[in-house]
């Protein structure tokens, strides 16, 4: 007899950890299976931006996350040669608009870590390393995934209703679909490596780039005593070359200056922009890197693996609940594509070629006059606001029955932009109806008083659905009591 789960998962990376973390938050069990013997223990960089922070605050993970991290109120671009600071991003500006403005850094392997432990924890997620999905068949009625177990030649298989895939670029899950990812590759390839620094150069102000030569040249710290090197590749050095010591050692002495110095991890790739054509085949689903390759400038990929894993829980627990399955599959597909394209790729898409693309006699000049229009505050918090994932909207979906200035936006108070459960917001209207509004189990009702309201910038009365996701799916003025349930059931899928 097969073994049966209501999700499988096919990878135990951050991305695979949040979505059993997110559905486990619904009371969904699911079984993640990762092929890989244990957990990387390596310190790869990694930072969690705001909305990204919104969203652990909303799993209860915060605290836990930012008491190992570095937490920065502002980052001094600066001039590794001479020490100059020439652009500064202040994320207090943001300070109106969330709970926590600022970027977490955190080497990657400890947020998974952190998903992973929480996961397990709440007794609904099975972590199994050591096994690979190598095959899979689905039909409208679920899915069954074929496995093996590290070092064995046999196979066994599990029923689910749903599969998700979030193994990684090199996705089997996606292969199995017959999908291939859409974009471009850059033709510089970047050299990575993670630094252990145990001197006084660890208090360095960052992120630190040199502009006297050819190549583009970085540095940032990641966690205490750890710094990130960046360098590209120049297009007669072979990979080999770009990773032998003497060579790391040559860009740790450029930023950083003389010392000892110790590898950790060092790695040469391609950078990509690139997205698979769907995201959701049938009952099948991608997320993170199985979905969607982004250049590693902003630090976007791992927030929006997360962001889709955020998205996708809930609509998955809802599907199992009775809503409509490929109507919120298919808001899935829409809503994190649309996302990924116009928002995610666009913005790390203009960094890289920034990065990449600008004659070096320029990258210096074109950066500190950059510095200075981000004293203009109007501008610096538009440009932050994008950078931090703060302002990513969904401007379609099959859940959304008419349009409006917030409908696919993340809602406008930081407190509701935190919630893990679905909200009706009501204000101003007649309490008697409102008790006796017929809506699904899982909505939480919400009256407001007028200094919240006032964020909505819609006059009263009014009514709004909050999304478990934190974005609106619904705002009307003067709504019946009929409209809102029939949007409220629409906008959750039902």
């Amino acid at each position: 007899m097969n073994e049966t789960t209501p999700v499988a998962i096919a990878g135990g990376g951050p991305v695979g950890f949040a979505a059993a973390l997110g559905l486990a938050r619904h009371g969904v069990r699911s079984i993640v299976f990762e092929k890989a013997p244990a957990p990387a223990l390596y310190a790869r960089a990694g930072v969690v931006l705001p909305r990204t922070v919104e969203i652990f605050r909303s799993w209860g993970l915060l605290d836990e996350i930012r008491a190992e991290a570095i937490v920065p109120a502002a980052l001094n671009i600066c001039d590794a040669l001479d020490g100059e600071e020439l652009a500064r991003l202040d994320f207090s500006l943001l300070r109106d608009e969330t709970f926590d403005p600022e970027p977490v850094f955190l080497p990657q392997h400890r947020t998974e870590a952190i998903l992973r432990n929480a996961a397990v924890h709440t007794g609904l997620v099975d972590a199994r390393f050591g096994e690979e999905v190598v095959d899979f068949w689905h039909d409208p009625g679920g899915v069954r995934v074929v496995l093996r177990k590290l070092g064995e030649q046999s196979t066994y298989s599990v029923d689910a209703p749903f599969l998700v895939g979030a193994d990684g670029a090199n996705s089997t899950v996606r292969t199995k679909l017959g999908l291939a990812l859409e974009g471009e590759t850059y033709p510089t390839r970047i050299m990575l490596a993670v630094i252990g620094i145990e001197d006084r150069r660890d208090i360095l102000p960052w992120p630190r780039l040199r502009f006297d030569g050819p190549e583009y040249l970085a540095a940032l710290r990641f966690a205490r005593g750890r710094w990130r090197v960046i360098a590209a590749i120049p297009p007669d050095e072979s990979d080999a070359a770009a990773l032998a010591h003497d060579r790391i050692a040559s860009h740790v002495r450029a930023t950083l200056g003389d010392g000892p110095f110790e590898i950790e991890w060092a790695s040469a790739f391609n950078i990509h922009r690139r997205h698979a054509p769907w995201f959701a085949v049938g009952r099948v689903v991608l997320a993170g890197d199985s979905a969607h390759l982004n250049s590693p400038v902003g630090g976007q990929g791992l927030n929006g693996g997360v962001a889709d894993a955020h998205n996708l829980s809930w609509k998955l627990a809802f599907a199992l609940d009775g809503a409509d399955t490929m109507r919120l599959l298919a808001s899935y597909d829409v809503e994190r594509r649309c996302a990924i394209v116009t928002s995610t790729e666009r913005f790390s898409d203009r960094c890289t070629k920034w990065m990449l693309g600008i004659a070096p006699r320029w990258r210096r000049p074109l950066l500190a006059a950059g510095g200075r229009l981000m004293r203009f505050a109007p501008l610096a918090r538009r440009v932050l606001r994008t950078g931090v994932l703060l302002d990513v909207r969904y401007d379609d979906s099959p859940l959304f029955l008419a349009r409006d200035r917030w409908v696919g936006r993340r809602a406008p108070d930081p407190a509701l932009a935190t919630t893990d459960g679905a909200i009706l917001v009501l204000h101003g209207l007649d309490e008697a109806n409102a008790n006796r509004l017929d809506l699904p189990r899982s909505v939480r009702k919400l009256a407001i008083e007028r200094q919240r309201a006032a964020r909505w910038k819609t006059r009263a009365p009014f009514a709004a659905l909050v999304r478990p996701d934190g974005y609106v799916g619904w705002i009307a003025r003067h709504p019946p009591r009929e409209a809102i349930e029939r949007a409220v059931h629409h906008a959750l899928g039902y």
